[in-house]
């Protein structure tokens, strides 16, 4: 028999074997049609179907078996339950500790330092503003008493405004009878 008629293009034989043109190509990548059924023909290749079904039908098998499942340790069970439950202990926690309202909101925290911290900045700032007034004293204790005056109010407001975002973000006492 000549060499030529036994051998037929990708698309007849995926037409033969009942399948898309793209099985029969994956099956050539992946090697499971490979050596004695295909021939190369020039930039084409060409399969022998009777080496071709062979190949086919032993390697249907291999790829319909799924792989050995993973054994799985003892161990690593153990731990993987230990570490869950460590984890719902700590989450327990949080929510107990926020029903009992002893958990604050870190962004209002953040925000309001943030407000008190520019607003401190603000107040040391417009301290230079008592440089005219400082440079026409000539008594160095009056000088630091105006000093003082102005600082003191400095922090007495930035105080005040702690106190009020403390206040504010506190978490509400659910105990507060005890």
């Amino acid at each position: 028999m000549d060499v030529k008629s036994e051998l037929v293009s990708q698309a007849e034989y995926a037409r033969r074997r009942g399948v898309g043109r793209s099985s029969v190509q994956r099956a050539i990548q992946s090697g499971r049609l490979s050596g004695d059924a295909l021939v190369k023909a020039g930039q084409r290749v060409l399969i022998r179907p009777d080496a071709a079904d062979a190949q086919w039908i032993a390697n249907a098998e291999r790829v319909r078996t799924p792989p050995p499942a993973a054994t799985v340790d003892s161990h690593d069970i153990a731990r993987a339950r230990a570490k869950r439950e460590f984890h719902e202990a700590n989450l327990a926690e949080l929510r107990e500790a926020r029903t009992a309202g002893a958990l604050v909101d870190r962004r209002a925290i953040e925000a309001g330092a943030t407000e008190v911290g520019a607003a401190f900045r603000q107040s040391i700032e417009n301290l230079l503003q008592l440089a005219p007034e400082l440079a026409a004293e000539s008594d160095p204790a009056r000088v630091r008493s105006l000093l003082d005056e102005r600082i003191r109010a400095v922090l007495t407001d930035a105080a005040d405004r702690l106190d009020a975002l403390a206040a504010t973000t506190a978490p509400e006492d659910s105990n507060h009878d005890a």
